[in-house]
């Protein structure tokens, strides 16, 4: 007998392998037979089960009811598999799927497949059944149902299709032209890059938005997708409607709307992309009622109307965080647009809304604009440069807080630590003003400078409010207008240093105010305009402002009063004034008093001649 020698099993061998038997044996070329080949790799099913001739379902269910539990690789030959009845192939199998191979599922069945799926970028999915499963799938392509993906063709159907079926789906690359996909039953999207995988809107689209929300689970992710509403008039690119735990992430959106909030969206972050030649990057509903919100490191470009606008004002909002993001020339002239970040609420408010390390440039009108019905709002650590550079809108301003409907009050709002640069449009770098009542504010620790009206205007709205350690230089007109009541203005720098300020401050009205140790010096005209009277206010120790000053006097002999500059820098009232006289003269001088008091003397007077002894006093004037 000759020697037996071992070969390496063949494809042939492969080919008559049923999934279950564990070992095979063969004739070896030297005659002899060779036993114990293991054989556990693949089958093809239409080789052992179908006689290589039967693409039918039967030929399938006989390949599982064979192979059972066994955790092997299906093969399925290039050709269209008809699944008539519905079919599920259980996890422990792997299906590899080669181009030309077509699975087609025949109306009101389905198709479920638990394993993974090996498949490239084509078609592998046809018919008008459903398909399912895909849990062993991190990416179903969108190629798998049919999309082309050629950016001519409307792959509608097959992103319907794809996004109904798989939970996990991907975008290959290329432009995929769509309208109104609903993210029925998707809980992740992913592209190959924000500028290489692009939803594309249809043109001439009846429903203007490329995906939406409607029905869609909770806990949603888009990552790295391009969206192009492709001039579509109100053209959305992602319509989140009623959505809960939405994560989106490095995509690029191009449209009127690039992301749009309605209903009770909740626990959405927005993070990472970038929003280009917009109206709205992200914008509400006016009836939505959103909650914990997150919009952080997106870049907003080029936006002709606002970056971000919580517009409810028939809805709400709740704890909206906008974080980090750069807005970029943000309007166009438009009326009440031109935001880097819009907010106006409704009765039942937006409470809750932080503003926080964002840079913004050249916004046309405001970089923060708050209008009615907010709390709780915090604007703090941000960046606003050149707002209004080529704009001519009214109120031009870095932030601007103003209400005018009375059951929509702004309250408890912190305007801290803000560096506001204008570039010559600038009318204001704060503005808090309107005409309903402003309560709560906190305004500390902000830079303004180039203002042409006011570096920080308070409004006489405004009660209950601190106004202190900001810096304000170069406004045309005064630093700080002040008309509101019951606030400090203490420990602010008002004053030029390259332009020009009339005043550091300047009070138009205003009531209940301490206003102390504010450095006001090298204004052009005067440290302090008083246009109106500070009732019961206390206004001292502020530098290049004096109102505190002492010195002596003498009522010489022949004399009944004696003239004193007082070196104040208002004009004192009586109560302000102290004499107190220091020797006991040769004549009684009788009763005395203080009269003629101007902006800068006032007379002390005797009744009777001193005689020859004078008359020696101190005075005092403090100015509270």
């Amino acid at each position: 007998m000759g020697v037996v020698k071992r070969g390496l099993i063949q494809k042939s061998d492969l080919l008559g392998w049923d999934g279950k038997t564990l070992t095979g044996s063969r004739v070896d070329a030297t005659g002899g037979t060779v036993t114990g080949l293991v054989a556990d790799y693949e089958v093809d099913v239409l080789e052992v089960f179908g006689s290589s001739t039967n693409y039918t379902l039967s030929t399938i269910s006989q390949a599982l009811q064979h192979i059972g539990s066994s955790k092997v690789t299906l093969v399925f030959a290039p050709g269209t598999w008809t699944i008539d009845a519905d079919l599920t192939i259980p996890a422990n199998l792997t299906c590899r799927i080669p181009a030309g191979c077509i699975f087609s599922v025949d109306a009101g069945k389905t198709l479920t497949i638990n394993g993974h799926i090996q498949a490239g970028h084509y078609q592998i999915f046809s018919g008008s059944g459903s398909f399912a499963g895909f849990a062993n799938n991190n990416h179903a392509s969108l190629k798998w149902w049919g999309a082309t993906i050629d950016g001519s063709t409307d792959d509608t159907t097959a992103v319907n299709a794809a996004i109904a079926s798989a939970d996990s789906i991907f975008h290959p690359g290329g432009i995929c032209i769509v309208e109104n996909s609903t993210l029925a039953g998707t809980s992740s999207l992913t592209g190959a890059g924000k500028k290489v995988s692009i939803f594309k809107l249809k043109a001439g689209a009846s429903s203007a938005q490329i995906l939406n929300t409607v029905s869609a689970k909770d806990g949603i992710e888009i990552k790295g997708i391009g969206f192009d509403a492709n001039s579509v008039t109100n053209g959305i690119c992602l319509n989140l409607i009623a959505a809960t735990s939405v994560l989106v992430s490095d995509c690029r959106f191009t449209s009127k709307y690039g992301i749009y909030l309605q209903g009770a969206s909740e626990d959405v972050q927005i993070t990472g992309n970038t929003f280009d030649a917009n109206s709205y990057g992200v914008i509400t509903e006016p009836s939505s009622t959103t909650k914990n919100i997150i919009v952080d490191a997106n870049l907003f470009k080029d936006c002709t109307a606002d970056g971000v606008e919580i517009n409810c004002p028939t809805g709400s909002g709740k704890n909206w965080n906008i974080v980090g993001n750069v807005f970029e020339n943000i309007g166009s002239n438009g009326a009440n647009s031109g935001f880097g970040v819009g907010a106006s609420g409704g009765t039942s408010y937006i409470d809750g809304l932080t503003i926080f390390a964002n840079t913004f440039s050249e916004c046309d009108h405001q970089g923060v604009h708050i209008e009615d019905g907010c709390r709780n709002v915090s604007i703090t650590g941000n960046t606003i440069k050149d707002t209004g550079l080529g704009g001519t809108q009214t109120f031009i301003s870095g932030v601007y807080v103003a209400a005018s409907v009375a059951n929509r009050a702004i309250s408890r709002v912190t305007i801290t630590g803000n560096s506001i640069v204008g570039d010559g449009d600038q009318d204001y770098g704060l503005y808090i003003a309107g005409s309903v009542d402003l309560e709560g504010f906190t305004i500390n620790n902000n830079v303004i400078s180039t203002s042409l009206i006011n570096g920080i205007l308070l409004g006489s709205v405004l009660e209950s409010f601190t106004c202190n350690n900001n810096s304000v230089y170069d406004s045309t007109g005064p630093g700080i207008r002040v008309s509101g009541d019951k606030g400090s203005i203490c420990n602010n720098v008002c004053t030029v240093i390259d332009g020009a300020q009339t005043y550091g401050l300047e009070f138009n009205t205003g009531t209940d105010l301490v206003v102390t140790d504010n450095i006001l010096t090298d204004n052009d005209t005067a440290p302090i305009l008083i246009t109106s009277g500070l009732t019961t206010s206390i206004v001292r120790n502020n530098r290049g402002w004096v109102t505190e000053n002492s010195g002596t006097g003498t009522i010489n002999s022949g004399s009944t009063s004696a003239t004193i500059t007082h070196g104040l820098s208002a004009s004192p009232l009586r109560q302000n004034l102290n004499v107190t006289f220091a020797e006991n003269p040769d004549n009684t001088p009788g009763l005395p008093w203080v009269d003629t008091i101007t902006s800068t003397q006032f007379n002390v007077n005797v009744e009777n001649d001193p005689g020859a002894s004078h008359l020696d006093f101190a005075w005092q004037a403090i100015i509270l």
